[in-house]
């Protein structure tokens, strides 16, 4: 299936632009040029009724489409991947953009905030921190450009919820008792001892509690997908109307997870918040929640890109991935350890415990 790109060359000389986190803008890389961007309105994008939606929700499953592109600068073939609508060239890195597949388009994006220089930045204080990781790690991504910007696809739901609950609110008794035993010569010996019970009362309740933009991973594979969470949190405020030229020399995806299956993981985590919220209702030294109904109304839901940094490191082997958050600079992923610093670590340490016994033995 053939696609045509959309990409944006530059009206002063010819080349391609690219949106600038730094600038806010798009601009040229190779002269200088910059393009504003309006920003749109983000009341729009608090304006879909989950439950309107579902009705009339279907949903095509497209299994594996080869999409077919034609660079319009270099004339180069290649094809991108099944729910891949952004990404570059692969002979002249043009950016290269086409129309999503999904019928649900995405509402709105987090534009980054941060570039790439900036996000190495990041991952080397990050690196720094982690004592036992090899120094070549952070010479790395000093010589790469392995760190890639990618937009991730986000399902975010809005909620009041009112919750009917029974269950038990326990309290501490502290209680005295006396001990008596006898010593060596015979003599009695009286103890007091403090020994604690619970003691429970039944409750019953109602809780009610709203939420706002409970973000859902809509991919299900990857290295975006094991991190995304961990980068958290995603400052949703930031969020502007869905615009291509905020996706210009980035890569980004569509999602994967339906709407229905995001919303029913929504309903996971947000039962576990409901629980805590109980318990704490509940007070008391303990708590037993023995049952509980939760109704959901005012469902309101938005299909979100955030921005994530991505790269990856092979050590010895061993394959690492790391995600740093484009907005934020947060960074999670896997480090590899050095041998020669833990072994060194581990002199220091004996020396140390050495030179502390000796002292103590003069």
């Amino acid at each position: 299936m053939k696609f045509d790109i959309i990409h944006y060359p530059c009206s002063s000389c010819g080349a391609f632009m690219v949106f600038s986190p730094k600038l806010g803008t798009l601009a040229c890389e190779y002269c200088g040029n910059e393009e504003s961007l309006s920003v749109g309105n983000q009341k729009a994008l608090y304006t879909y009724d989950y439950f309107s939606k579902i009705t009339t929700y279907q949903e095509i499953d497209y299994g594996e489409l080869t999409k077919e592109l034609r660079c319009p600068k270099c004339g180069g073939e290649f094809n991108f991947e099944t729910l891949q609508f952004a990404h570059h060239c692969p002979y002249c890195e043009t950016p290269a953009i086409i129309d999503c597949i999904h019928d649900t388009k995405p509402q709105g994006l987090i534009p980054f905030a941060i570039t790439r220089q900036e996000a190495k930045e990041h991952f080397e204080e990050w690196i720094v921190s982690r004592w036992f990781a090899p120094n070549s790690l952070s010479e790395h991504f000093n010589n790469t450009k392995e760190l890639m910007g990618h937009y991730i696809p986000f399902w975010t739901f809005d909620a009041h919820t009112t919750t009917q609950y029974r269950g038990y609110r326990g309290e501490y008794i502290e209680q005295q008792r006396i001990h008596r035993s006898f010593d060596s010569d015979g003599n009695l010996i009286k103890k007091k001892i403090g020994t604690r019970q619970i003691r429970w009362h039944r409750v019953t309740g109602e809780l009610q509690r709203s939420f706002e933009d409970l973000a859902i991973s809509a991919n299900q594979d990857g290295v975006e997908h094991i991190h995304v969470n961990a980068v958290a949190p995603w400052d949703t405020k930031r969020a502007v109307d869905f615009d291509t030229k905020y996706i210009s020399g980035f890569e980004a995806k569509e999602y994967r997870q339906t709407l229905p299956n995001a919303y029913k993981s929504a309903q996971r985590s947000l039962e576990s918040l409901i629980k805590w919220d109980i318990k704490r209702q509940i007070g008391g030294d303990d708590q037993r929640i023995e049952e509980y109904t939760i109704e959901y109304k005012e469902v309101q839901y938005k299909y979100l890109l955030f921005p994530l940094w991505v790269a990856q490191f092979d050590w010895k082997g061993k394959h690492y991935e790391y995600a740093i958050n484009g907005l934020t600079g947060k960074v999670s992923g896997e480090r590899p350890y050095s041998a020669i610093k833990i072994v060194f670590a581990i002199v220091v340490v004996m020396m140390i415990v050495g030179g502390v016994w000796y002292s103590m033995g003069q």
